[in-house]
């Protein structure tokens, strides 16, 4: 997936991402870590209007852990194939997602 634009929003950060079929889909960065010299961002599907989320929050609402990489001269985000390095990477962003909910109670 090709990243087209960040966009800062007051805290909320919005990716524009477009898929293997062309089409463009919003997520929020809700978090990004830095491990072994590699960036990974984990994302939530982003609806600008409530309502979209309703309709969708059962089918969409699962953190996406992708891998930021560099194909030539421009960035992208990509799935992490290695399943060893995913698991990781998922425990890493668990820990910290569940510190931070314990920190807002």
């Amino acid at each position: 997936m090709s990243a087209e634009e960040i966009n800062e929003d007051d805290e909320i950060q919005v990716i524009s991402l477009e898929d293997e079929h062309g089409e463009n889909h919003d997520f929020e960065i809700i978090d990004m870590i830095t491990d072994n010299g590699n960036e990974y961002y984990a994302l939530l599907p982003y609806f600008e209007n409530p309502e979209e989320l309703d309709d969708k929050a059962d089918d969409t609402m699962e953190v996406i852990i992708m891998k930021l990489s560099k194909q030539g001269e421009e960035e992208v985000l990509e799935s992490i194939e290695d399943e060893e390095e995913y698991n990781r990477i998922a425990d890493i962003f668990d820990d910290r997602l569940a510190q931070d909910s314990t920190e807002q109670e």
